[in-house]
């Protein structure tokens, strides 16, 4: 009789096992599902059954792996915590997606201090569905407090029945590898930076495998080298510091997230960007409609980049964040201007902006998180007191997703149900905002004056948001008669401008092509040379 008791004692515990395990699983699967869903337009995507079978594979497969090491030696504690690590990284990749179609890399350890930047905007892309995260996390938490499923330690044969289904259930990418005679290995930690990217990865192998290819790309970013010696043939591109100087005034205006299509153009008979229209009618503006960004992880910082140096971006993280204390060459370094001075709407630490400002060759920076009106009224109030000549950049904010602050300050009227009703309200205000800019910009000086408003990186994920347009207005006017605007990327704007400022002879052209002279090329492997130039801090030895 004691017996048959205690082996249907084991028989109950060996159900509870099983039904805990499998509860685990289906709680962790579904959360990866989850994520799938979240990141997929289904309306663009075409999955095959061989495909649907594939992926739901994976994701089982990947789930059974965490689950086992769960539970070879189960405490409820442990369980707990892995659940809540995922959903943290869930979450978090779910908000980077929202704001920048793009999911988290290793690299944006380097932006971590730029939350402060995001007051306001992450709530915003909260969904209530993501509540289904936490309310898994709570039913699990549930269930390990019922007494039955306090056992430690779960069977042998459990966890080989686990490892045995998690290899089967890739038979699937097997078979598809041996087919297509290529190695798949979804733990390779280099594997999406040669296939179709973070998004394709993810989807494919799960939001969990994606975490595990970043921590074990850790290697790869402490291991980054930079070169110390480069010896490389910049052509004609790189002469001998000179002395000439540009007197021109210079405004350079970088308006958040502007794409090309909003300018120029009529959007339910509305005017979005009236009065850069306006500056666009005059006969001495250049205007190239379609320029191609080059921004990577820094974003407006990145922006700043390309448009002071003629750099590019470094491949691997945020330039900003690990060149901060590099020497570059720049317009405002170019410039004979006393007066050279940023103003940016957000505090001096987001994106090392008061470490780059002068790096950039400016002398003063202006950052405060205020509203791009009064940001335009104080860079208005310190040009007008000018004396002398001045170089000024400004940054905007408004356009910034997710579209919510300043769009009700917007003059005109969309339909409500327009998606992008909220982005073209917000442009419409900065364009208000930039009014008296132009108009002061158009009156006659004692000396010329050049006005630049360009979009910083486009934001909308449309099949229309992939550019951002170049405005160059110069009182003395601007000789187009015999440019090249043919395939404009954004490192070509630096040095067209240095050419409008009269610097031909300073020392850096830039990577780019000045498109008011249709000779004009770009360097090979831009995108390398400059990596390389500014991973060596290039510049300061040649400064030295």
């Amino acid at each position: 009789m004691k017996e048959k008791l205690l082996l249907r004692n084991i028989d109950n515990q060996n159900v509870s096992q099983i039904i805990l395990f499998v509860s685990f699983v289906l709680i962790f699967l579904s959360k990866n599902i989850y994520f799938f869903f979240c990141i997929t337009d289904f309306t663009q995507l075409n999955l095959s059954s061989m495909s649907v079978i594939r992926i739901l594979s994976t994701y089982t497969a990947f789930a059974l792996i965490i689950s086992t090491i769960c539970f070879i030696y189960y405490r409820r504690i442990v369980s707990w915590i892995i659940l809540i690590i995922t959903d943290c990284w869930i979450l978090a990749n779910l908000l980077y997606y929202r704001s920048y179609h793009d999911l988290l890399s290793i690299w944006s350890i380097d932006s971590v201090n730029q939350l402060q930047l995001y007051d306001g905007i992450i709530f915003p892309y909260c969904r209530l569905s993501d509540l289904f995260l936490i309310l898994t996390t709570l039913l699990w938490v549930c269930i390990t407090y019922i007494p039955r499923f306090r056992k430690k330690i779960i069977t042998r044969n459990l966890a080989i029945i686990a490892l045995t289904s998690a290899v089967v259930f890739f038979v699937p990418w097997t078979f598809m590898a041996y087919r297509s005679k290529n190695i798949i290995n979804p733990f390779n930690p280099y594997y999406h930076d040669v296939s179709m990217g973070r998004m394709w990865y993810a989807r494919t192998f799960s939001v969990t495998a994606h975490g595990f290819n970043e921590l074990l790309a850790l290697p790869k970013r402490w291991g980054d080298k930079t070169d110390k010696e480069v010896i490389i043939d910049l052509q004609d591109r790189l002469v001998a510091h000179t002395s000439v100087k540009s007197d021109c005034d210079v405004v350079i205006v970088l308006f958040e997230s502007l794409e090309s299509w909003v300018v120029d153009t009529t959007i339910f008979e509305s005017n979005i960007t009236e009065n850069i229209n306006r500056l666009i009618r005059e006969p001495n503006t250049l205007f190239i409609k379609d320029v191609v960004p080059q921004v990577k992880m820094g974003r407006s910082a990145d922006a700043q980049l390309i448009t002071f140096t003629g750099l590019l971006p470094v491949d691997q993280g945020i330039t900003c964040m690990r060149y901060m204390n590099n020497a570059y060459p720049s317009l405002a370094e170019a410039s004979s201007a006393s007066f050279r001075k940023v103003y940016v709407p957000t505090s001096p630490s987001a994106w090392n902006q008061d470490a780059m400002t002068y790096s950039f060759g400016f002398q003063e920076l202006y950052a405060e998180e205020v509203s791009d009106r009064v940001i335009c009224d104080k860079l208005m109030k310190d040009i007008m007191a000018q004396d002398s000549s001045f170089f000024v950049m400004m940054t905007t904010m408004a356009s910034h997703v997710p579209f919510e602050t300043y769009s009700d300050s917007s003059d005109i009227i969309l339909p409500t149900k327009y998606q992008h009703a909220k982005y073209l309200q917000s442009v419409n205000y900065t364009d208000a905002c930039l009014k008296p800019l132009i108009d002061y910009c158009l009156k006659e000086k004692e000396r010329p004056i050049l006005l630049v408003i360009t979009g910083d990186h486009t934001t909308l994920d449309t099949p229309m948001s992939n550019s951002v347009p170049f405005i160059m207005y110069c009182s003395e006017g601007v000789d187009i008669s015999d440019g090249n605007m043919k395939e404009t990327l954004q490192m070509d704007i630096y040095p067209t401008i240095l050419n409008a400022m009269g610097c031909d002879e300073y020392y850096w052209k830039g990577l780019g092509r000045n498109c008011l002279d249709s000779s004009a090329v770009r360097i090979n492997n831009a995108e390398e040379l400059s990596n390389q130039l500014i991973k060596s801090n290039f510049f300061y030895m040649n400064n030295e």
